[in-house]
């Protein structure tokens, strides 16, 4: 009975010293559906919130409806400085893939990045996020939604 009482005391203490992250940062995207003709551009911006938590890096991995769309341009918010060189997209694909950081962090909502489309085709297109998206906070992915 002793060893229990004992170990129940030093979960207790030492507990507190642990930083548990909860998981509330979302990824979204700013532009609304509409309809577009052949030809046009559409601006989609993704955003990120780390919902007060410190934000230190992001991945944004997309996929759209490579018939229907082809991206023109990839921007990254200037505020995201730290560009993993292999961020990328690929229109036989179907897919956007990039990351970067934020140099000692933020806890602001912010545009992440700036996609420019090209709309190719008549027809339902769709763009998502892959669950290979993540917002980090010190090493820890804080992602709980897109």
């Amino acid at each position: 009975m002793k060893k229990v009482i004992v170990f129940g005391i030093l979960f207790l203490l030492i507990t507190p010293f642990f930083v548990f992250a909860q998981k509330s940062a979302t990824l979204y995207f700013s532009s609304v559906s509409s309809s577009y003709t052949i030809g046009q551009k559409v601006n989609v911006s993704v955003i990120v919130d780390p919902k007060g938590q410190i934000l230190d890096t992001a991945r944004a991995v997309l996929n759209f409806s490579k018939d229907n769309l082809q991206v023109e341009n990839v921007s990254l918010n200037p505020i995201f400085s730290a560009a993993d060189p292999d961020s990328f997209y690929n229109n036989a694909d179907g897919m956007v893939s990039y990351a970067a950081g934020i140099p000692g962090g933020s806890d602001k909502l912010s545009q992440f990045l700036m996609i420019t489309l090209n709309v190719k085709k008549v027809g339902n297109a769709t763009i998502s996020f892959d669950n290979q998206s993540i917002v980090l906070s010190g090493g820890e992915n804080i992602l709980s939604g897109v």
